[in-house]
């Protein structure tokens, strides 16, 4: 009989005890790209960024946190320049548990292409356009988000503001 608790219930508890078996490792990684990046030549050292930046390579051990830092990365290095809209469309990791190796296959789809047209400024009371144009210094070209929070930084740190936003349409 299970026991009983003064209130009249029924206590019941259960203890497992798990014994983790051999790690299992990671045999083929494939990165997939779709979007705007597949077929643009001028993108190609980007795709290979991604492919070299990949921290889960064939022999390394599996993990699920691993798994997901390698895929947070690689949009990360894909959104910071010339697709912001970048996003992870698939993702498989197929674990094999008797050979205990793992498949690894992501697509990233890139979206359209980014590029900075001619700088909009609003929301001046106080100061000229002309200079937040010298302080931002940003031009017309390929979307580059690290040059876009320097500009940002840039105005802030003028002291002449409180607070700026820099964002694209």
């Amino acid at each position: 009989d299970p026991p009983v608790s003064a209130a009249g219930t029924v206590s019941r508890s259960l203890t497992l005890r798990v014994e983790p078996g051999e790690p299992t490792e990671i045999s083929t990684v494939k990165i997939n790209f779709s979007g705007a990046i597949q077929n643009d030549t001028a993108a190609r050292s980007q795709r290979l960024k991604v492919r070299q930046n990949w921290s889960l390579a064939p022999g390394m051990r599996f993990s699920q946190t691993r798994w997901s830092d390698a895929k947070q990365d690689a949009l990360l290095t894909l959104t910071a320049q010339n697709y912001p809209a970048a996003r992870l469309t698939d993702s498989q990791a197929d674990i094999d548990p008797l050979t205990r190796q793992a498949k690894l296959e992501i697509t990233l789809d890139s979206g359209p292409r980014y590029h900075l047209g001619a700088l909009v400024v609003s929301g001046l009371n106080y100061f000229d356009e002309d200079l937040v144009r010298r302080l931002v210094q940003l031009q017309p070209g390929d979307y580059d988000q690290a040059e876009l929070v320097a500009a940002q930084q840039r105005v802030t740190d003028s002291g002449y503001f409180d607070s700026a936003f820099i964002s694209i349409d």
